[in-house]
């Protein structure tokens, strides 16, 4: 039987649409570490790898008839046997993942290519995939991504997704079905040059964990996050520690019950001037410690709002506000809190504080609570002087103005 041309030219188009397929491009200088070569692709489950991790000291080629099979792997058009490592030389070099099945998951796929200067993943098929974590872990060098196409709709877990992902300036994953994931944390995690970020359609619903999600973003300037849904996060965490460009922050629409730990949220955000956090709801907090830690050009802080009841630690929460002047917790049960060390120590700027409301029944370390608190003349608190345990010098070290004859403590 005869195929004619329009049959050939079909079976040719229909060819390159299935093709599955992943594009690297890379770079390597003249002061790439040669001794095991480079990584160009990782273990991920589908492959059913023995090799399940790095070992720098240990990191040599290797080859399996079944993953041969599964992966093809073209390095500037010169098909090559599967290698974990491999040599090459200096310049640019292309790199083509040819994938001869539908993967069910790319964790890790990518961890650790530090040479990898951009992908793209148009011609990839990631319909069946429920788990993109680690994918890429690592990939200090990498400054672009191709996404489109990119299908995420049953995706479950994107944790340390772009983890060390330094070069990266801008994302576009606007186009991510994120409906299904669990967890988020550490997705963006030391993205430290990364400028633009286009998450205008996550849908968190279902996320439990947001813990360093942002951490070290320190070249964003603004973030976008009203359409976020929190109702099932347990853990922020960190969640936004370093973004140090960000000025306005509104979490208004954060739903925060399920909450349990907070510390280090806000931790050196040190450019942010306006914080709106008028909806968090705190019931089921118990780490509060270096929540506003180093965000020193804070300049008020109302968080009479807040629930405490179940807050065990306090420790360090606005140390370092350098320019905070007012800080209202009166709401502020501290019950259960056995941690209290430095809690606004360094608030130089820091004039009166009601805390009439705090109780110290517990065995509390209070070590410079109000240690430098330089401007402070009103302070209205319990009688905690009489607590043989409280060096009054360490807890109030410093606060020089708080002892002058008109002051009221």
């Amino acid at each position: 039987m005869s195929i004619n041309n329009k049959e050939k030219g079909d079976n040719l188009k229909n060819e390159k649409l299935n093709e599955n397929y992943i594009i690297a491009n890379i770079n390597i200088d003249d002061n790439d570490d040669y001794d095991y070569g480079h990584l160009i692709i990782n273990s991920y489950e589908n492959l059913k790898s023995k090799y399940d991790g790095i070992e720098w000291d240990n990191i040599k080629a290797k080859e399996n008839e079944k993953e041969i099979k599964e992966c093809e792997i073209y390095i500037d058009d010169k098909k090559m046997n599967f290698n974990y490592a491999y040599r090459f030389s200096v310049g640019k070099h292309t790199i083509k993942y040819k994938f001869n099945k539908i993967l069910n998951s790319t964790n890790f796929m990518f961890a650790f290519c530090d040479v990898i200067i951009s992908l793209d993943l148009s011609h990839f098929n990631s319909k069946n995939i429920t788990n993109i974590q680690y994918m890429f872990f690592g990939c200090k060098s990498l400054e672009s991504i191709n996404f489109s196409n990119f299908t995420t709709n049953n995706v479950e877990d994107m944790k340390y997704l772009f983890f060390d992902c330094e070069k990266l300036k801008s994302l576009d994953l606007s186009k991510f079905d994120t409906q299904k994931v669990k967890n988020m944390g550490y997705m963006f995690y030391n993205c430290d040059q990364l400028e633009s970020l286009k998450i205008d359609n996550f849908n968190t619903k279902n996320v439990t964990d947001t813990s360093f999600m942002f951490y070290k973003c320190y070249s964003l300037t603004s973030l976008d996050l009203k359409h976020f849904n929190t109702e099932k996060v347990i853990n922020m965490d960190s969640m936004f520690s370093g973004c140090e460009s960000i000025k306005s922050l509104d979490l208004s629409s954060f739903k925060t019950k399920n909450v349990l730990g907070f510390q280090d949220i806000f931790y050196e955000m040190t450019d942010l001037q306006q914080l709106d956090i008028s909806n968090f709801n705190t019931q089921s907090a118990i780490d509060m410690s270096a929540m506003f830690y180093y965000c020193e050009s804070l300049i008020s802080l109302d968080l009479s709002n807040f629930d405490t009841r179940n807050a065990v630690n306090m420790s360090f929460m606005f140390c370092n506000c350098y320019n905070l002047v007012s800080i209202n917790v009166s709401s502020f049960d501290t019950r259960n809190v056995t941690y209290m060390e430095n809690m606004f120590s360094g608030c130089k700027s820091l004039i009166s504080l009601n805390i009439l409301n705090f109780n110290f029944s517990n065995e509390t370390s209070f070590d410079e609570m109000f240690s430098e608190c330089y401007s402070l003349i009103v302070l209205n608190c319990p009688n905690i002087e009489n607590r043989k345990e409280i060096n009054k010098n360490g807890i109030f070290k410093n606060c020089n103005s708080l002892f002058n004859k008109s002051t009221k403590i």
